[in-house]
């Protein structure tokens, strides 16, 4: 007789697995330690190592690029590709600027422009921009410059608005400062073809300063901005 035998193979995922994927140097990294603070889910893959594991994006939620995902250029191109394959994606750096290949070209056709860096932070308070639709803190808050070597010197982004109809994309957080006009440095955008939200900011969240009394309004401005 004719004996059939039928077998399955079944992959678990480890322990350090997270619906959000964070690029980032490694998870001691000063940067990427805060960071991950903010998620309640997450996981630290280096761009530079592990792009190419074929587990790298299964059933993840969101990405995150982050400053130290940037350091080496070589990677960047690569990273940006792999990132704009996960439905919602954050870069929260100064180096947003860095950005080359397919988020690049995203921000492009949504009309989002990212501008000259600042130099000095003296001054300046973070705030939510009025069409924003986050919540508004109880205390005026900050950045403080000091997460990495790049925080120091944060990066405006913005998005245009639409002369007619409604745009894809809005401005979120601005900073601002008595006597100067507000720079947008946050934008967060809908993407097209099923996906979800591109968010970009040109600064760290995890580099926000705040009051006791804020102290979870950052994980949840980002709970209402991308998938965990």
């Amino acid at each position: 007789g004719v004996v059939q035998t039928e077998s399955f193979l079944l992959e678990v995922l480890p322990a350090s697995w997270g619906s959000v994927l964070m690029f980032g140097e490694s998870p001691t990294n000063a940067e990427v330690k805060a960071s991950q603070a903010l998620y309640d889910s997450v996981q630290v893959a280096n761009p530079g190592l592990q792009l190419n594991d074929p587990r790298l994006l299964v059933l993840r939620k969101s990405v995150v690029l982050g400053t130290s995902s940037f350091l080496d250029p070589g990677v960047i191109t690569p990273m940006e590709k792999q990132a704009a394959l996960v439905s919602d994606i954050l870069v929260n750096t100064p180096l947003v600027g860095k950005l080359e290949s397919s988020l690049k070209e995203e921000l492009a056709k949504l009309n989002v422009s990212v501008g000259a860096r600042l130099t000095d932070l003296t001054g300046w308070e973070l705030g939510v921009d009025a069409d924003g639709g986050l919540a508004e803190p109880t205390n005026p808050i900050k950045l403080a410059g000091k997460l990495s070597s790049e925080s120091a010197m944060p990066a405006p982004v913005s998005a245009k608005k639409a002369l007619l109809g409604r745009s894809d994309c809005k401005n979120i957080l601005v900073l601002s400062k008595s006597g100067e006009d507000d720079i947008p440095v946050a934008v967060t955008c809908r993407r097209g073809a099923g996906k979800g939200n591109l968010v970009v900011a040109g600064f760290e969240f995890a580099d926000i300063l705040t009051s006791p009394a804020d102290n979870r309004i950052v994980k949840k401005w980002l709970s209402t901005l991308v998938a965990q």
